[in-house]
């Protein structure tokens, strides 16, 4: 029994049954099969179907991103002209400066990758070929490094807060 196995130059070749199994070769990136892609023409709807949520989430967070970084601007601004008055709480200022400088740019990031997505989720769906799906899911995965990472920061913000009021004798 003849068994054909595709090979990295695209060309068949044939094994003999004595010749041990060999683990399946796949192709390189650079010779990633082209035209038609093999997906249904509802998943290729669901991905354009994602297109304007995304585009609301990146507008959304490209927003709160000056938004916050004026904002959090603002806020240091009011604490170092405060700094040294009598009677001055500077915890609230120091939560609110804190908390939208680190997380404006972090918003920025992901309204950038969401944005790119948007645009791959298109080409996919427009072009249907191989390669622009494969961008697309690429760009998805960015998306959900970005939002493991403000995870630990939504996580990480409210600790480390708790943790400096805590040294400075000011828990709530």
């Amino acid at each position: 029994m003849m068994q054909t196995q595709q090979v990295s130059s695209g060309e068949p070749s044939e094994e003999s049954p004595q010749e041990p199994a060999q683990e399946p070769l796949t192709l390189p990136y650079r010779e990633a099969p082209t035209g038609e892609v093999v997906a249904s023409d509802a998943a290729l709807l669901a991905l354009k179907r994602t297109r304007p949520w995304a585009l609301l989430l990146a507008i959304g967070m490209l927003v709160y991103a000056g938004l916050g970084l004026l904002g959090g601007l603002a806020w240091l601004y009011v604490l170092i002209t405060k700094a040294g008055q009598p009677g001055y709480s500077y915890g609230e200022f120091i939560v609110l400066s804190t908390v939208n400088l680190v997380l404006a740019p972090i918003a920025g990031v992901g309204g950038v990758l969401v944005m790119r997505y948007r645009a791959a989720a298109g080409r996919a769906y427009n072009g249907r070929s191989s390669e622009e799906l494969e961008r697309a899911l690429i760009r998805q995965l960015h998306i959900w490094r970005w939002g493991f990472v403000l995870l630990i920061a939504l996580v990480g913000m409210p600790a480390a807060i708790l943790f400096v009021a805590a040294l400075m004798n000011v828990w709530p």
